[in-house]
Order: C-alpha cells, then sequence, then structure tokens
C-alpha cells in the first residue's frame, strides 16, 4: 500500500536528516538534499506546508554556497 510506504520512507528521511544534521551541520548540502527528498514526499502525500519548507530549506542551502 502506498502509504504504507510514504510512511516508511518518512521515517528513513527523517533519520537520515538527523543523522546529516549531527555529522555535518545543518547548512551543509547533504542535509539540504535530505530536506528535499523530504519536501517530495510531503508534496505526494498532499502536505503542501511542509513540502514547501523543506523546499525553501533546500533552496536557500544553495543560495549561500
Amino acid at each position: 500500500e502506498l502509504k504504507g510506504l510514504l510512511d516508511d520512507a518518512e521515517q528513513f528521511y527523517l533519520k537520515l536528516q538527523e543523522l546529516q544534521v549531527k555529522r555535518l551541520g545543518d547548512s551543509h548540502p547533504h542535509v539540504a538534499l535530505a530536506n528535499n527528498l523530504l519536501g517530495h514526499l510531503y508534496k505526494k502525500r498532499k502536505e503542501y506546508l511542509q513540502a514547501f519548507i523543506l523546499s525553501k530549506l533546500f533552496y536557500n542551502t544553495f543560495e549561500v554556497i
């Protein structure tokens, strides 16, 4: 079922994000990629506010570089 797969993916991406922030800092491009992956997942689940927030974090990271 798609919902179950998306829920599993969300948990994976959240853990990935958490580990990367601890190791690399919150402004690292790999953290931005994890945010972008989560944003796409939330868009797929029609959670548009969460998707927008994470997409904005992704783009802001690369504006600084």
